[in-house]
């Protein structure tokens, strides 16, 4: 939970030292956890990682949230929602180090890997790239 509802936000808010702070919580807890892969609601390594990874790419760390990302990635099976969660955090740290090739292709990777109708969109489209409403 430390991840989940600390550590992102914080990142978010540019708060580099609290960010930090609760990134160690979080890997501590995880450490000390057992996990059991049943658990469909169980916080995993690979979750951890991403969250780890979406923080860094917050504060503007694209190396840090390369390597977690990675870290995600490997530990889920390719094509699944969590590789492909991962692997789309992945690219976002490709795009952040303007590394458009390697960003597109890992983009590929996944709509080449997960079928388009297990895609989800999570946030809104940024109001550029929203539908415009017409009229009164």
């Amino acid at each position: 939970m430390t991840a989940w509802a600390e550590l992102r936000p914080l990142a978010r808010m540019g708060l580099e030292r609290e960010a930090r702070d609760a990134a160690r919580r979080a890997q501590l807890r995880m450490d000390a956890a057992e996990e059991d892969a049943r658990d469909r609601w169980g916080f995993d390594r690979a979750e951890l990682h991403q969250h780890l990874a979406e923080s860094h790419l917050a504060l503007g760390d694209s190396a840090q949230a390369r390597r977690h990302a990675q870290n995600a990635r490997a530990i889920k099976q390719a094509g699944s929602g969590g590789w492909a969660a991962a692997t789309v955090v992945l690219a976002r740290a490709a795009a952040a180090d303007r590394d458009a090739e390697g960003a597109c292709a890992l983009a590929d990777e996944v709509l080449e890997a997960v079928p388009a109708a297990s895609l989800r969109r999570d946030h809104p489209a940024p109001p550029a790239l929203a539908p415009r409403r017409s009229g009164l």
